[in-house]
């Protein structure tokens, strides 16, 4: 992550996050406003103003950067998959050379209430496919349920008003509250709809179960009111 000044005399040029064009809301209720950035190799977003806290999951990775505007930042917070070796590895390319390569099925979370963030987020050339990414904005502040333990199921991340899992190969699963869920690889079924594939992303409304497939992993974002 870099630094930039802008021209004061210019004023600020830059946009909300829902007005950037990578940036196409899916869905928005009252937990939540989930929106999917697709970014063609080579590709530099408008800068754009996230202030709302956010959990971030890498639907198809590459290698991206994400340039600042001076004296705003956000902490970013890895989910638990990426252990500690990754996150100091990204630490260090951002220092040396600002690029980091993100992984399908990375999970982050940033606490933008607190720590509003004015960025542009540049795109390797050399990314044979775009990066595909999806933010979920937090809209509640109660706690989110949680997952029973079972085989297959990790808790990625936990913030104010919600609970991030990974479901790798998890067979059935109950769902105890509502939430988001996408699936990284392979396939997911939710009671009563059509399987769920690559980059599918859905709003789970009421506690039901799910199965997670052989050989799939989804993400599922659970969330407090």
């Amino acid at each position: 992550m870099s630094g930039r000044t802008v021209d004061a005399a210019a004023g600020p040029d830059f946009v909300p996050v829902a007005e950037e064009p990578s940036h196409v809301e899916l869905f928005a209720n009252d937990r939540c406003r989930v929106y999917e950035v697709r970014l063609p190799p080579g590709h530099v977003t408008r800068d754009h103003l996230h202030h709302t806290d956010t959990v971030y999951v890498v639907v198809r990775g590459g290698t991206i950067r994400s340039d600042n505007l001076l004296g705003t930042s956000s902490p970013t917070r890895p989910g638990a998959s990426a252990g500690r070796l990754r996150p100091a590895g990204w630490l260090a390319r951002r220092l040396l050379v600002g690029w980091i390569r993100m992984p399908a099925g990375t999970v982050l979370w940033q606490p933008h209430r607190e720590h509003p963030v004015i960025h542009r987020v540049r795109v390797s050339a050399r990314n044979r496919e775009p990066v595909r990414m999806l933010g979920l904005e937090l809209r509640g502040s109660e706690p989110a349920p949680r997952l029973c333990s079972q085989p297959g199921v990790r808790l990625e991340s936990t913030s104010e008003g919600s609970a991030t899992y990974r479901l790798e190969a998890a067979g059935a699963v109950l769902v105890p509250g509502s939430g988001v869920l996408t699936v990284i690889r392979g396939e997911a079924v939710l009671p009563g709809a059509a399987r769920l594939s690559l980059g599918d992303t859905v709003w789970i409304d009421r506690p039901g179960q799910l199965r997670v497939e052989a050989g799939a992993v989804a993400v599922l974002t659970l969330l407090g009111r």
